[in-house]
């Protein structure tokens, strides 16, 4: 029984390595395109250069973002345009500008949160870990000390070659299950950190995209 728990503490601890590894991986990733298309941006780059720009940017947050917007924002005047060649029901330009502007903000929200959860991907398994593996560990404890206390049962004495074998599983067990929940519960608290930075600048990006896209 030892045995099996130990190689399920070590099932875990393996994938949530491997796990922290891509994350870190996507995530620099995203990071690094991100910062590119921001500089790109802010020197004032023609609205459909950084469409074409985003483009080359499969990995950024941002880059998903705007693609979306700028979408939005082409949809929208179009049907402005065509709108007034139809002779449609006449609105007013600031309704319409400004019912075009939520509507572009949502597509936009709603796009953040998109790439936002393909990162989060895979980080609920830390958190399983970080909270499982004590207690399957434990379990490993309970069962050690149980054999410690059968091997007495059978022998009549308590000397240390009885109990010996199953103090030493329980306490191997206990040491790895704390060995595979640790890194996990650092790397989901890291990246979720990360994570929370990364939203932060993806809400500044869409307010100054906003304010660029009125402006057309």
């Amino acid at each position: 029984m030892a045995q099996l728990v130990l190689l399920v503490l070590a099932f875990f601890s393996i994938l949530s390595w491997a796990i922290m590894a891509e994350r870190h991986r996507a995530l620099s990733r995203a990071e690094k395109e991100d910062h590119i298309l921001l500089e790109r941006f802010r020197s004032q780059a023609s609205l459909a250069d950084l469409r074409d720009f985003c483009e080359k940017l499969p990995y950024s947050p941002m880059a998903h973002v705007y693609r979306t917007g700028f979408r939005e924002l082409t949809r929208g005047t179009a049907a402005r345009h065509g709108g007034a060649a139809a002779g449609g029901v006449a609105v007013a330009p600031e309704t319409q500008s400004r019912t075009t502007t939520r509507i572009i903000e949502r597509a936009m929200i709603s796009a953040a949160s998109e790439a936002q959860g393909r990162l989060e991907r895979f980080l609920g398994f830390l958190a399983s870990t970080a909270s499982a593996s004590p207690f399957i560990g434990l379990f490993g404890t309970v069962w050690g000390i149980m054999n410690s206390f059968r091997s007495i049962g059978m022998t009549g004495t308590a000397n240390l070659a009885t109990v010996a074998p199953g103090i030493s599983e329980a306490l191997i067990t206990t040491a790895a299950g704390l060995a595979a929940a640790i890194p996990a519960l650092l790397g989901y608290n890291y990246f979720n950190n990360r994570l929370r930075v990364l939203g932060n600048r993806l809400d500044n990006f869409i307010a100054e995209l906003l304010n660029r896209f009125e402006k057309v």
